[in-house]
């Protein structure tokens, strides 16, 4: 959607549209730009991030969910967003293809 391939290297860093990442200066969480996502069994489980998910919402400027954890960390590792969080991930959630 928006053309950009994020890559990573072990122990060389990452890159978007070959640009290095840098994740954001923010340190305030006031200030923060966060994502977060639900379980799929959000509904049925009491293990979930709702209950932090209002308090938040009173404290924060934003939040988003995208819907892909691996994105949003991408998004973290470049500064777009300042933080991430999602319970019960899986490790086909945050995996890249190669």
């Amino acid at each position: 959607m928006r053309e950009e391939l994020f890559s990573a290297e072990s122990g060389g860093g990452g890159n978007c549209k070959r640009n290095a990442l840098a994740v954001s200066r923010t340190d305030n969480l006031g200030n923060g730009f966060l994502s977060t996502g639900f379980p799929y069994d959000v509904r049925e489980s009491d293990e979930d991030n709702v209950l932090h998910f209002q308090p938040l919402c009173k404290v924060l400027p934003a939040i988003r969910r995208d819907g892909s954890a691996a994105l949003d960390l991408c998004y973290v590792a470049m500064g777009r967003f300042d933080g991430f969080w999602e319970p019960k991930l899986h490790p086909w959630d945050t995996a890249a293809e190669a």
